[in-house]
């Protein structure tokens, strides 16, 4: 028996691998994480859980509810912090109960999920579903409780009692019959039997070198997936409620819309923090052969930056020495200074203003002329 995830793959390669083989589709997920709970085991403090007693205490107007089992403080070095507790998915007991049926009498199980970390999820978790008994296996919809109570038990016993006064078949509560879509009731397989198959292209060729070399269900790649779902509900359900209150009811967010918000919000930040500053290149020609460098100082009066360029030809005079050049060593101080003042400038200009002068300086001291 070979389990895909697709009902279109199944037909194809049904096709492919002749009338010995069965090939069935789980139609994507089998398991998940509860819906109606995070789901997570979350670090909790003492002062957070007399927090939330108090605040439950308040909406029941200081009635107490039945005694519950106090919660105990979690802490990150905890053996299970952050385990996901996995649930059949409602409506997929229908599924399972004829994969089982299906898997109780093939020689071997394959899963030939994609060859990803979703498909490798999906194979771990058919693996579950089809290897281990039913009572480990609680759909989300029996697993509610309400002041102690399973929702199932008290339907069940609410259902029996109305059955009792005849009221079957009536409106209301009383009248509705127990869900049967989600109970499992055909008997687990083997694990032994089951395999784990992948293959990049549905091809003949394709197909059977991935039958020829079947492997167990890579644990390494279940848990990239796993942390993965478990980070995205753990940032969706504080970020979610948020965008419901400040933009619009059903929005989402996750790991990646977040973090992405964040990097925008950042950039918008620094752009905003910086100060723009003027300068002006000016050139002049010192009446040698090759045109010399200069860099005219900042009017610091002005708030202005003045920065020269190499040029052969004329542009606009920024100073001319009456008396011819200036002496051979004064001129080769000044132009270093000069030269370290302007590369200081531009690397304040290329960090956006967010690092100390004196940083650059140093950078530049450091790097020497090739810094700039």
């Amino acid at each position: 028996m070979v389990i895909v995830e697709s009902p279109a793959k199944a037909k194809t390669i049904n096709k492919y691998l002749g009338k010995n083989y069965t090939v069935k589709a789980s139609i994507g997920h089998v398991m998940d994480l509860p819906t109606k709970t995070i789901g997570i085991r979350l670090p909790i403090s003492e002062k957070e859980i007399n927090a939330q007693k108090k605040k439950k205490k308040r909406k029941r107007g200081g009635k107490s509810a039945a005694p519950k089992p106090p919660l105990k403080a979690i802490y990150l070095d905890d053996a299970k912090i952050f385990e996901p507790t996995l649930q059949v998915i409602p409506g997929k007991g229908k599924v399972i109960n004829d994969l089982r049926k299906s898997a109780s009498t093939a020689d071997a199980v394959y899963l030939a999920g994609d060859p990803d970390r979703e498909g490798e999820a999906i194979s771990a978790h058919l693996a579950m579903v089809l290897s281990k008994p039913a009572k480990f296996l609680i759909p989300e919809d029996e697993e509610d409780t309400k002041n102690g109570k399973k929702d199932g038990e008290k339907d069940a016993k609410e259902a029996e009692a109305a059955a009792a006064a005849g009221k079957k078949g009536g409106k209301g509560k009383f009248g509705k019959k127990p869900a049967e879509k989600d109970k499992i009731e055909i008997e687990p397989i083997d694990p032994k039997k089951i395999f784990r198959v992948t293959f990049n292209e549905i091809t003949p060729k394709a197909i059977r070198a991935a039958f020829e070399k079947p492997r167990q269900v890579d644990a390494q790649l279940v848990d990239a997936q796993q942390a993965r779902r478990v980070l995205d509900r753990i940032v969706g359900y504080k970020i979610s409620p948020l965008l419901w209150d400040k933009v619009r009811r059903g929005l989402s967010a996750g790991r990646v819309q977040t973090v992405a918000l964040r990097l925008i919000v950042e950039r918008e930040q620094a752009i905003r923090a910086f100060i723009p500053q003027e300068y002006w290149d000016h050139s002049r020609d010192a009446g040698r052969r090759r045109a010399a460098d200069f860099r005219s100082p900042a009017d610091k009066e002005e708030g202005r930056r003045h920065r020269g360029q190499k040029s052969g030809s004329g542009g606009g005079d920024c100073r001319r020495s009456e008396q011819g050049e200036v002496a051979g060593g004064e001129r080769h101080a000044e132009g270093k200074a000069e030269e370290r003042a302007a590369a200081v400038y531009d690397f304040q200009v290329a960090a956006g203003g967010l690092q100390p002068v004196a940083v650059h300086g140093e950078a530049y001291d450091g790097a020497g002329a090739a810094a700039v």
